[in-house]
Order: C-alpha cells, then sequence, then structure tokens
C-alpha cells in the first residue's frame, strides 16, 4: 500500500492545513480504513474507532506514537521521531507484539486481525466489540447479589484468557476494569495488552502502573514479573467488582515488620462472607498478596484454591516455630512428587534436632493455613 493512499483524509474531515494536534481528525483515511473518532491513548499510543470501507464494519485501531521517542507534524500528519533509535526499538516491540497478539485466539480475548505501516508509524486493527467496558458498567448502581454474580462471570473468563496466554508465555501487564469489555451478551473480553508498552518504559526507565490495580513488581525498575502479576492485577479487578472500593495501592501496602496492611481482606467483610462462597473471597485475597511468593503463581493453583474448602485447608498441621514445615508446604503443588519428598526428607534430617526440642517444649499442635487471613 502505498504512503500516499494511507494520508489522505476522506471527505467531511478535517483539512490538511488545519493543525490536527497528535491525534489524526475524524474522517482521515488510512488504506481501506476510516477513522472515526479518538476512542484513548497516552504516552505510548494513541486509540481509533474506524471502519473498515471494504465490509462496513467498526474496527479499533491503535497507533504507535510514544510521546518520549516521537511528535506528530501538524501539517503532513507524520510521524517524526524526536529520538530516532529510541523511536526505532518503540516500532519494533509495537510490530513484535501485534504479530503475536495476531496469533492469540479465544473467546475472551480480543483479537488482532491485520497490522501495517504508515505515516513513519505501525497500526495494528481489531474488531470493535462494542458494549461497555466493565468500569463503566461499575458506575451504575447495582445491588450486592448483582456484583457477586458480575464477579464469578470475570472470575471465569479471565482466568481462561489468562491460562491461555500464560501457555504462550505472555502477559497482560495491564488488567484493570477499563480493559475488559463486556460485549453486548456480557460476555468479557480481555483488551489492550501492554507488552510493548512496558518495554518502552522500562527503557526510558518510566514506571507504568494504574494505581490498585498494579502488584508491587510493575512499580519498580527490572522487577521479576510472571504469572503471579497477572493474577495480581485480576484480584484487584474482582476486589473492586465486588466492594465498589479501588484497592489500597500496592506501594503502600508494604506494612513494618508487624505486617500492617490497610488493605481490609474480603474474608472479613461479612456481608460477602453470608452471601458469597467463601472459598471466593480467600483466593481472591490470596491472590492479591502483597509479595509475588505469597500468590497464587499460575491459574492452575488458583483454580486448585476455589476446589479446596477451609477444612481440607486447616487440616495441614505443623509443629508450632518450625519454618522447615513450612517451606515444604508452602512449595506443595509446585514441584512434582519426587522432587516434593525428596526435599521433605532433606528438610526433616535437617530440623530434627530443633522438631524434637519443639516437641518437647509443645505438646499441642496448631493449625498452619497457607492463607494467614484465615488462621
Amino acid at each position: 500500500m502505498e504512503l500516499s493512499d494511507m494520508t489522505k483524509p476522506k471527505k467531511g474531515g478535517t483539512k490538511p492545513g488545519r493543525p490536527p494536534g497528535v491525534a489524526l481528525p475524524p474522517g482521515f483515511g488510512l488504506g481501506h480504513y476510516r477513522l472515526l473518532k479518538q476512542i484513548g491513548g497516552g504516552g505510548f499510543g494513541l486509540t481509533y474507532l474506524g471502519k473498515d470501507t471494504h465490509t462496513g464494519r467498526e474496527v479499533v485501531i491503535k497507533e504507535c506514537l510514544p510521546s518520549m521517542f516521537a511528535t506528530r507534524d501538524p501539517q503532513s500528519y507524520l510521524v517524526q521521531a524526536l529520538h530516532r533509535d529510541g523511536f526505532a526499538w518503540a516500532l519494533r516491540s509495537f510490530r513484535e507484539e501485534a504479530a503475536l497478539l495476531a496469533k492469540l485466539r479465544h473467546r475472551n480475548i480480543v483479537t488482532v486481525s491485520s497490522y501495517f505501516s504508515a505515516l513513519n508509524t505501525e497500526y495494528y486493527v481489531m474488531p470493535s466489540v462494542g458494549g461497555q467496558s466493565l468500569k463503566e458498567r461499575l458506575q451504575r448502581p447495582m445491588g450486592i447479589h448483582e456484583r457477586i454474580e458480575l464477579a464469578s462471570k470475570v472470575q471465569e473468563a479471565m482466568l481462561d484468557a489468562l491460562e491461555y496466554i500464560h501457555s504462550f508465555n505472555i502477559l497482560h501487564r495491564d488488567i484493570k476494569p477499563d480493559n475488559i469489555l463486556l460485549d453486548s451478551r456480557g460476555t468479557p473480553i480481555l483488551i489492550d495488552f501492554g507488552a510493548a508498552r512496558e518495554q518502552v518504559a522500562e527503557k526510558t526507565m518510566t514506571v507504568i502502573g494504574t494505581p490498585g490495580f498494579a502488584p508491587i513488581e510493575q512499580m519498580q525498575q527490572h522487577a521479576h514479573k510472571g504469572p503471579w502479576t497477572d493474577i495480581y492485577a485480576l484480584g484487584a479487578t474482582l476486589y473492586n467488582v465486588l466492594t465498589d472500593t479501588t484497592p489500597v495501592n500496592s506501594a503502600d501496602r508494604i506494612g513494618d515488620k508487624y505486617h500492617s496492611d490497610p488493605l481490609v481482606p474480603l474474608v472479613r467483610d461479612m456481608e460477602l462472607c453470608l452471601l458469597c462462597d467463601k472459598r471466593v473471597l480467600r483466593c481472591i485475597d490470596r491472590a492479591m498478596g502483597v509479595f509475588a511468593e505469597n500468590r497464587w503463581q499460575s491459574v492452575a493453583e488458583w483454580r486448585r484454591g476455589l476446589q479446596t474448602t477451609e477444612k481440607e485447608e486447616k487440616r495441614r498441621y505443623v509443629p508450632q516455630g518450625s519454618r522447615y514445615w513450612r517451606h515444604a508446604l508452602s512449595m506443595r503443588g509446585r514441584l512434582s512428587p519426587a522432587r516434593y519428598w525428596g526435599g521433605t526428607f532433606v528438610l526433616l534430617l535437617l530440623c530434627r534436632p530443633r522438631l524434637l526440642q519443639g516437641l518437647r517444649i509443645h505438646k499441642e499442635y496448631y493449625c498452619y493455613d497457607i492463607d494467614p487471613e484465615l488462621g
């Protein structure tokens, strides 16, 4: 496709000589796509609602325009690099993300139908889902029963979506109510992956993350991230649905040596405990552990937690004060049976003197829970 064909405003759009600002004007043509309006954007790019003139269907078009590396000429609409190497790196990251997302096929994940280059930058196109975002839905008055039902639907759909993308070693990195759409049938759909955006942020030493929904490691430069990063964000989103409050920012939840945490766990909400399955509440609370090692490490672990009753969790008895046993229990389910039992045998040998001492001093056993809030 020729660049000259990609940069012609359609009739009725903004005149070429009129400065359009950063965003492209309504009516602007990108090949066989015509822009209708800007629907989102920030320091890393812009998002437009457009129309495919071949099919007549509405689409969503994302444009790579990192403000720290590039700007748009108000006359020619061409994107001009402010930092050549940085912008080239951002374009490459954006293109790689588009190619990766184009391979995903899941009912709860928006698909990338095409991607192309124009105006000296990169674009990718997704079908318009319609409906409304989860954030918009939460702004309407809802009763507690309706919130519980909505949280259950979002949890089921997003766990499926995360399990799917994590199987490809892909992280979403920005799960929040804004990035979950509810289509015309109320089906939750995950949108707006932040992989390229976070790569640009790390390169420029910029911290990104939505307060209340981003885990602590996402607020730190070069911190290790994994499935547990998305798990925290999903837990925070479900917390928001159930309580109608934005969770406390993860950076503000790091307590002192007494482990003070201003976030009130869901299991302490009496109304929710009476009306909602406590296993669901416990799983969300654990998903929102401040430190990564205290959360579910995978969607599979979260699902197992939904099937485990409080009574079953309380059957794990250990002698008081034995950090070795606690470590062994924390690794259960993360290792193969051979490695788990082999490691347990080694721990028994290491802790034997302290174990005998503990048995002499403490004649009673106490229950150790994986979730300290149950204790």
